[in-house]
């Protein structure tokens, strides 16, 4: 069964990560780990967002106008991290 719980976990694990940064390092290798880190755990938000959305209804076209805004958007282009900035309905 899928389940959004999925989706806030690793949405949690990702601001983990990312909170890491607040303090300052001084260990490059550590910042080094934990911004790959971070990086996968935001990447891996969009294939649970695919995962959960694949077969409702609507769903197709809302993520390929996500998708379309993040190849153009220069940061998501450059970085590869694409994260969706409106939230998903999932209804079943």
């Amino acid at each position: 069964m899928k389940s959004a719980q999925n989706l806030v976990k690793k949405v949690k694990e990702s601001e983990h990560f990312f909170d890491w940064f607040s303090e300052p390092e001084e260990n490059l290798q550590k910042a080094s780990y934990m911004f790959s880190a971070f990086v996968s755990s935001a990447r891996s938000i969009t294939f649970v967002i695919q995962y959960l959305g694949k077969g409702l209804s609507g769903f197709d076209v809302w993520y390929q106008r996500k998708q379309d805004f993040m190849k153009k958007d220069p940061v998501c282009k450059y970085s590869r991290i694409q994260i969706i900035s409106a939230p998903l309905m999932v209804k079943r």
